[in-house]
């Protein structure tokens, strides 16, 4: 166990980052919030944004067979005298986790619509939930609560992840008996905020606040909050003007909110411009370029302005840069599909066959590789590999029926529906104060 512990305490990342509060019908952010001045009152209903990065791990938080993993964010808030008054993560008294808790896992459901809650992963029909960090990513869990009137101050927030190898439900069912299998604590944070007025001398931004957000901005990013993540990363390049990645951020930002990833008529992923034109994603390449007078040699920022290039149509562009990043690496998934798709559109079909072919090598299970290989052997004449891969793409992709299936799921199942959102608050158990 101590092993275990010891392995698993330096992977991720928690920040107890802002503090929000209704002022006027408007949202005040505080941020970070141990450097800044504020008033916080009893009686104040606040939500506090907790980010959660995943940094030392090579894969998501969790890995696969996530439906019997149990990994969540537990967050305790106390008074002076260390009484609680919220709660969410806990364990309850039968040993299951609390049902409101933010958990990374999924929801495999079964073509009847019933949850597999045994692995019996050969009944999967569609994932209905999946909510895990990807390697180097990050995500904001906001703790929405109300100090109690009369709270003795200063009050502490407590946030931490914690990880158990198996599921209550799972460990019940395999054992035939109630065991209380060990929980690790990944990491651990913890933050003392006065009741009243809290003023200070802060030190000038450093390179500390900057990465946190950073991190920050990174986390509104994937849950689609657009807007606010570009003024994270606006808060990034002005403590560090030479950061390269904060203007990378910043353009995708930026030109992410003129995508609809929702418009995807292959199910292949890819993303759709509506109506491209030039001047829509001339802010994102003025900040590539502007990541690029700073590190010239970023090829990040050359593969997003490939990538933007083809949402444009500028289909020479595209390859242009697309180019270099595929040649410096050879597995970027993402960039030989990127890459194909430009040749394709330009009808060029034996460069775009050699990118899919490549793709495929990588990943013989890609659908986009299927896909177009299967429209780029029929317009080489390559009627038998053009069958073959037709059929390949048509045996794995994604059932249209799944999507409605996930659907009823969640709509039959309020909490995870809510888990489900890309925004969204954990209200947790106030606890009333003896």
């Amino acid at each position: 166990m101590k092993v275990t512990d010891a392995y698993l305490n330096d992977t991720l990342g928690l920040d107890i980052f802002a503090l929000s509060k209704i002022d006027s019908g408007k949202e005040h952010l505080i941020a970070p919030l141990d450097r800044q001045d504020f008033t916080l009152l009893a009686g104040e209903t606040v939500t506090v944004g907790v980010v959660i990065q995943n940094k030392k791990i090579g894969h998501n938080l969790v890995p696969e067979q996530r439906d019997f993993y149990e990994c969540w964010v537990e967050f305790i808030a106390t008074d002076a005298t260390g009484a609680e008054f919220f709660h969410s993560g806990f364990i309850k008294p039968d040993g299951f986790l609390d049902d409101q808790a933010h958990t990374y896992t999924n929801r495999l459901i079964t073509k009847e619509g019933k949850w597999i809650d045994l692995h019996q992963v050969w009944d999967m029909k569609a994932r209905a939930f999946d909510n895990t960090i990807p390697s180097g990513q990050s995500d904001l869990v906001r703790f929405r609560l109300r100090i109690p009137p009369g709270t003795p101050g200063p009050v502490t927030l407590k946030a931490q992840v914690n990880y158990r190898r198996f599921r209550r439900g799972f460990t019940n069912f395999i054992l035939s008996k109630s065991v209380d299998y060990p929980i690790v604590t990944m990491v651990s944070r913890s933050l003392s905020l006065h009741l009243g007025r809290t003023e200070g001398s802060w030190a000038v931004p450093d390179r500390d606040q900057m990465l946190r957000w950073n991190n920050y901005g990174i986390a509104l990013l994937r849950q689609q909050q657009y807007w606010k993540a570009a003024d994270a990363f606006r808060k990034v390049v002005g403590i560090s003007p030479a950061y390269a990645d904060g203007y990378i951020n910043l353009a995708i930002a930026t030109y992410s909110r003129l995508v609809d990833t929702r418009i995807d008529p292959d199910g292949l992923g890819n993303m759709s411009a509506t109506n491209p034109s030039y001047d829509k994603y001339e802010p994102a390449l003025r900040y590539l370029n502007q990541a690029l007078e700073k590190n010239p040699s970023s090829l990040r920022a050359v593969f997003y302005k490939g990538l933007i290039y083809r949402l444009e149509n500028q289909f020479d562009g595209a390859i242009a840069n697309l180019l270099p990043v595929v040649k410096a690496y050879p597995l970027f998934r993402q960039a030989r599909q990127e890459l194909g798709y430009a040749y394709y559109l330009q009808k060029k079909y034996h460069p775009a066959r050699e990118q899919f072919e490549a793709l495929q090598s990588i990943n013989p299970d890609d659908l986009s590789a299927h896909f177009y290989l299967s429209l780029i052997y029929a317009q080489l004449g390559m009627k038998k590999e053009a069958a073959q891969e037709a059929a390949l793409y048509a045996e794995h992709k994604d059932d249209p029926g799944a999507a409605l299936l996930a659907l009823d799921f969640r709509y039959r199942n309020p909490l995870v529906a809510h888990e489900n959102e890309p925004y969204h608050l954990q209200d947790g158990r106030p606890l009333a104060k003896k």
